[in-house]
């Protein structure tokens, strides 16, 4: 899930299983090199090929974001819950087949 860089703390603390995309803990996630991709993400930076990059499936953002807009128009996602604080998005399933990585056979098939 991407989600508001605000709301990171609180959504790890809140469900251990939701892997969140980023939080407080800025320094791990600049090592990684997931804070500037988040940067370009707020920028609009290739936002489809970073989602894509991170398999993304869920957006939880502000409504007023620009991201929100632009998942909001683009038919890959549907908002699936919005009030005045929060927009959760998710990816429609052909556009998460298409992100997925291939899934690999243990059975040699």
């Amino acid at each position: 899930m991407l989600n508001f860089y605000l709301w990171g703390g609180y959504l790890g603390w809140n469900d251990r299983n939701v892997k969140v995309f980023v939080d407080s803990r800025v320094d791990i996630f600049e090592y990684a090199g997931v804070l500037q991709d988040y940067l370009d993400l707020l920028a609009l930076k290739q936002p489809k090929s970073l989602l894509d990059k991170y398999h993304i499936r869920y957006v939880l953002f502000p409504p007023a974001e620009p991201l929100t807009y632009v998942l909001e128009h683009d038919p890959e996602w549907k908002v699936i819950y919005s009030d005045q604080l929060s927009v959760m998005l998710e990816r429609t399933a052909e556009a998460s087949a298409a992100a997925a990585p291939a899934a690999k056979s243990t059975t040699g098939h």
